[in-house]
This record gives structure tokens, C-alpha cells and sequence, in this order.
């Protein structure tokens, strides 16, 4: 494996655990959000007591606080630490594991825009609020943004199926360059959204950005042969299909 084969090791390795350790409240990750919280809350309440001399006192790991920035850092330095140790005691199987990394960060980011597609049809991202004086009176604009999109629910649902298109988009070989394509300016959009409006997710957005960014750059390099015999196909097809499922019902929980 040669310097840049290796750096896009890192990058697809960072990425993903930092996506991972992002604690969303969706179906399928209750345990795992558990897990996180139990293995960096002290960690994290230290570092912000000691180094940033901030409070300790510990309120999650919301997105685009300090204890979620925190939260990247100790990802970053896990993914660091992954990648060395693989390197010294599975050198020759460092190509495919890039692949395998790659193909989990791929499903990962079809799996979250499938998330948010469904949301949007089933009226749960922007539920229709009947109080149109606060979109008026307040000066809230994440508030304001909100309630607005709840009153075009035509839009909305229009939204959600291009989100559910671009992610399944994704799962073919056929179409993941559009989709990778497709995926990035949407984010490029959505960035824009969240800044102009002050939604307080730009981080985890930005990370969705890079890592479609990466994808993309990473769409070209060709899959080793275990990838393409039946078998795998099977597998891979399997696990979209267990993405989808998993996504439809975190509308249902």
C-alpha cells in the first residue's frame, strides 16, 4: 500500500468512527448510544475540566457542542491508533480492509439520508405546527425555518423521496457516482440551511459532506475479486436491504 492508498486509509477509517460515535437518536442505536456515553462521559468531563476549564458538568453529547467536538477528538484518535496497529499485524490485507471501510462508510451515509427520507414522508422531521404567529413574532430562525417547511408538506414529501432515491442510490455500482454525486450537493445545500438558519447540526453535517467527498474520490478504485464473486454480491445486496428496513422503522419508533 503506498502513501496516498494509505492516507485514504485514515481518512475512510476517521471518518467512519466518527460518524459511528455520533449519537443519534434513531432506531437500532439505542445500545449503542449507551455505550458511548458510558465509555466517554468521564473522559470528556475531564478534558473540558482540565483543559478548557469549562464546566463538568456533562449534558450529552449533542452535535456541535464541545462535548461532541470531544467526541471527535477521542474518535479521530481511536481511528489513529486502528489504523497503526492494523498496519503492523495485517499488513497484507490493508487493501481490502480499505475496501471493506469504504463500503461501510457508503451504506452508512445511504442509511442516514434514508433516515431523514422517511422522516420527511411520514411528517416527523417537519411535523405541520398550527401556530403561525410564531414563525412571525420569533426571532428563533431554526424556529421560524421549522415551522415553515411543517406548512409545505407537498415540498417536504417531495424532499424525502429524492433523500430515499439518492441514498438507495448508493447500494449499486451502477449508480453510486450520480448518487455520490447527487449526495454531495444536497449536503453542500443542506450546510448552507444550517448555517443561514442556525441549526445546530453543522458539525455532523460537515462530516456527512466530507465523507461523500471521500466516497467519491474512492468510487474509482477497483473492488477486489473476494467482492465480486456471488456470494459477496448476495451479501451486499442483503445488507442494503437490512439499511432500508432499519431506516423505514426509525419512523415507526
Amino acid at each position: 500500500m503506498n502513501r496516498r492508498e494509505k492516507l485514504a486509509f485514515y481518512t475512510s477509517t476517521i471518518l467512519l468512527i466518527c460518524l459511528v460515535l455520533t449519537p443519534l437518536p434513531v432506531f437500532g442505536r439505542r445500545t449503542l448510544n449507551s455505550w458511548i456515553n458510558f465509555l466517554f462521559t468521564t473522559p470528556t468531563r475531564w478534558m473540558r475540566q482540565n483543559l478548557f476549564k469549562s464546566s463538568p458538568d456533562f449534558d450529552g453529547f449533542y452535535t456541535d457542542s464541545l462535548n461532541y467536538i470531544l467526541l471527535l477528538f477521542f474518535g479521530i484518535l481511536i481511528g489513529v491508533i486502528l489504523v497503526y496497529v492494523l498496519d503492523k499485524i495485517a499488513k497484507s490485507q490493508l487493501q481490502s480492509l480499505l475496501t471493506i471501510f469504504n463500503m461501510a462508510l457508503i451504506y452508512y451515509l445511504a442509511w442516514i439520508f434514508l433516515i431523514y427520507g422517511f422522516s420527511k414522508i411520514y411528517g416527523n422531521q417537519f411535523p405541520e405546527i398550527p401556530m403561525p404567529d410564531i414563525a412571525i413574532s420569533s426571532e428563533n430562525q431554526d424556529l421560524q425555518f421549522w415551522i415553515w417547511m411543517g406548512s409545505q408538506p407537498k415540498l417536504v414529501i417531495i424532499l424525502g423521496l429524492i433523500e430515499i432515491a439518492i441514498g438507495i442510490s448508493l447500494f449499486s455500482e451502477k449508480t453510486r457516482k450520480f448518487g455520490l454525486t447527487a449526495y454531495i450537493l444536497s449536503m453542500v445545500l443542506i450546510l448552507s440551511v444550517n448555517a443561514y438558519f442556525g441549526i445546530g447540526v453543522l458539525v455532523f453535517s460537515l462530516l456527512l459532506l466530507f465523507g461523500a467527498m471521500h466516497a467519491f474520490l474512492q468510487n474509482n478504485v477497483k473492488e477486489p475479486k473476494f467482492l465480486l464473486n456471488p456470494f459477496a454480491k448476495s451479501m451486499q445486496l442483503f445488507i442494503a436491504c437490512v439499511v432500508v428496513i432499519l431506516a423505514y422503522f426509525h419512523q415507526k419508533s
